[in-house]
């Protein structure tokens, strides 16, 4: 077919990518250049990726968490060494089959924003939110399921960055996806499982007056009446 004609070779397309895989291998081979050319090579073949590569660019991302180290290097010119590592978040988004990254990013951002002072000229503001927020919004299902955890739900270093998150512009599938009935229902579960153990065990320990005791309910802000 006409399609068929105009595909490039395996082989030829091979030996293109070969060079950029090669620099992958060592952080210190990353420039904007090389990331850039990256994340138009995978918009146009994702397909031909694995998860091999966001395990190799989480690694890399893991150096840039050590400022020392990176600024010791005397690699990248003051104050390019986020957007190196901002370059390397950004190619998540366009990894295939990547949900299972979510929690490692996450974990992630928060330790490059807490050292980002660190390089020097600083940035003001993050540049690691963005990118973030972009593969999030490719995985809501995982990363809905990560941040509504009880224990992070009620974590402000991680319920703050989500709030954060939500409210950027390219977060509607995830608005979206939260709003849906699926996400509601596990956000009620998260916030009143609680609640609702404690009622059904002063229903069945009730006394024969049939009074409850509704102590442990208020240290939930719940107020209960006996009728």
């Amino acid at each position: 077919s006409g399609t068929k004609s105009h595909r490039l070779p395996k082989e030829l397309i091979q030996t293109c990518i070969r060079p950029i895989l090669l620099h992958l291998r060592d952080h210190t081979k990353l420039t904007l250049c090389l990331l850039r050319g990256l994340s138009r090579l995978l918009a146009l073949l994702s397909s031909w990726f694995n998860k091999t590569l966001g395990e190799k660019l989480l690694e890399h991302l893991h150096k840039f968490t050590e400022p020392d180290n990176i600024i010791a290097a005397q690699i990248w010119t003051p104050g390019d060494e986020p957007k190196v590592a901002a370059a390397i978040f950004d190619l998540f988004s366009l990894l295939p089959q990547a949900a299972q990254f979510v929690e490692a990013l996450v974990k992630t951002t928060i330790r490059l924003e807490a050292v980002l002072p660190r390089y020097r000229p600083c940035e003001l503001i993050s540049p690691f939110r963005e990118p973030l927020s972009k593969y999030l919004n490719r995985h809501c299902a995982s990363a809905s399921g990560f941040f509504l955890e009880e224990h992070r739900l009620g974590n402000p270093m991680y319920s703050d960055l989500f709030l954060d998150l939500l409210k950027r512009d390219e977060s509607a599938p995830l608005r979206k996806y939260m709003s849906g009935r699926e996400c509601t229902v596990m956000l009620l579960n998260v916030c009143f499982e609680r609640p609702l153990a404690i009622i059904r065990s002063e229903k069945n320990s009730a006394t024969p007056t049939g009074k409850t005791t509704s102590s442990s309910l208020a240290a939930y802000g719940i107020n209960q009446w006996n009728s």
